[in-house]
Parts: C-alpha cells; sequence; structure tokens
C-alpha cells in the first residue's frame, strides 16, 4: 500500500460503526496488554503466540511497519483497524466516496497537491507524507497528468 491508500484506509476506518469493528476492538484490547491504547512490538509478538501465530523477527518487523502508518514505533487503534479491515467488506463505493470528499475539500471533483498535502499533513493524520511523497501520489495516480486525482483515479488506486 502506498502512503494515499493506507491514509484512506485510516479516513474509512474511523468513519465505520462499533458494531461493525466490534471483534477487531476485542482483538486490539487483547493484544493491548498494558492497556495505554497503542501496540508495540512485544505486544503484537505476544498477541499473535497466544492466537497460536508465530512470526520471525523480520516477519514481526514487517508487519509493525506496515500497520504503523505515522512511523511512532506503536500501532494505534485506528492503524490496527485499517491493517486488519477486510478491504473488499469495508471499502464500498459509499464509503471511498466519504474517504475522497475528506481530500476534496473545494468539493471540485478532483484532489489537488495542496489538498493531499492539508490532510496528509494534518495534526489527524500526524505527517503521514512528507512534499516528496504527495508528488509521487500524484505522478502515479493521476492518469491523465492534469495534476489532480479525479474520483475515477481515486477508485482505480483503491480497487487494484
Amino acid at each position: 500500500q502506498n502512503k494515499l491508500e493506507r491514509a484512506v484506509l485510516q479516513i474509512v476506518a474511523r468513519r465505520l460503526s462499533e458494531d461493525k469493528v466490534k471483534d477487531l476492538r476485542e482483538a486490539f484490547e487483547a493484544f493491548d496488554a498494558n492497556g495505554d491504547g497503542k501496540l508495540n512490538s512485544k505486544e503484537l509478538r505476544s498477541g499473535l503466540r497466544r492466537h497460536g501465530i508465530e512470526h520471525d523477527n523480520l516477519d514481526l518487523s514487517l508487519m509493525m511497519a506496515m500497520a504503523d502508518a505515522d512511523g511512532s514505533g506503536e500501532i494505534d487503534y485506528s492503524e490496527f483497524l485499517a491493517a486488519t479491515l477486510d478491504q473488499r467488506l469495508h471499502l464500498t463505493d459509499e464509503a471511498l466516496l466519504a474517504a475522497f470528499q475528506v481530500f476534496d475539500r473545494d468539493r471540485s471533483g478532483t484532489i489537488s497537491s495542496s489538498e493531499l498535502h492539508k490532510v496528509l499533513c494534518s495534526d489527524e493524520m500526524q505527517g503521514l507524507v512528507t512534499d516528496a511523497d504527495i508528488q509521487r501520489i500524484l505522478a502515479e495516480f493521476d492518469t491523465d497528468h492534469n495534476g489532480c486525482i479525479d474520483f475515477q483515479e481515486f477508485m482505480a488506486m483503491m480497487n487494484r
């Protein structure tokens, strides 16, 4: 997943109703041994082991890196949700449209580089990306090269 996809998954995860993620919340709480609302690598390893899943240190490091969207060294609940959601189940057109609209701040039907920057570099996203990342995202997903990502390009990215 690229950084934009991770951000979209976090946005979708935050907007899901609690009944849709009840099992995932319970799993997160079971893994969170010290109850601080974050999983460190020790808690992740221990939780996986309790569920009969063994991983070597490389696998565990990779799992942490993939789920730890903000690079804090810990996985918070929204990162856990984003990493564990069944994308096909929860990434409905409606959920993706709502996520697209979070980025499309001026409601123009496209996401500009400045809109990407405002959302991805906001406090809520905890500085998930750099300006260079934003340029890479645009270069990869702006298939008509107009400098913006429209909903069709956004959907193609999320459904690949």
